[in-house]
Order: C-alpha cells, then structure tokens, then sequence
C-alpha cells in the first residue's frame, strides 16, 4: 500500500531521465549511511554516567590546560 508521498516520489521519478535517477539512488544511498553512522553512535548515548563525566572532564582540565616547557 502507497501512501500519498511515496505515490507523489514515484510520479517524479517516473518523470527523470536515467541519470537524474542515478543522482537520486547516489542521494537516498547517502541518506541511508547517514542514518547508520547516527546509529552507531546511539549505542553509546547514555554509557556514561554523570559522575564518570566529571571524572573525565576533571582530568582533562587538570592534565591538558598545563603546558611542560621542558618536556621537549
């Protein structure tokens, strides 16, 4: 069953010449390894609590905002 968008796509669609089509398969094809990246990367949303965030962001300002002059 089509809905009203996918009946509206298809009409254009039907309409494109070979290579418009072929940009718009490359397009939906971006879409889509867009989308998975952003999945991926959900996996992690929410792994780190609040006060492993602190820990992490404590250690970042104690070790990364001083620089060693003699260290080279």
């Amino acid at each position: 069953m089509e809905n009203s968008l996918t009946k509206e796509i298809n009409k254009h669609l039907k309409a494109m010449n070979y290579s418009d089509l072929n940009k718009v398969l490359d397009y939906v094809r971006s879409l889509l390894k867009s989308k998975r990246k952003e999945d991926n990367f959900m996996v992690y949303h929410g792994s780190l609590n609040s006060k492993d965030a602190e820990k992490i962001r404590k250690t970042i300002e104690d070790g990364c905002e001083k620089i060693d002059r003699d260290e080279w």
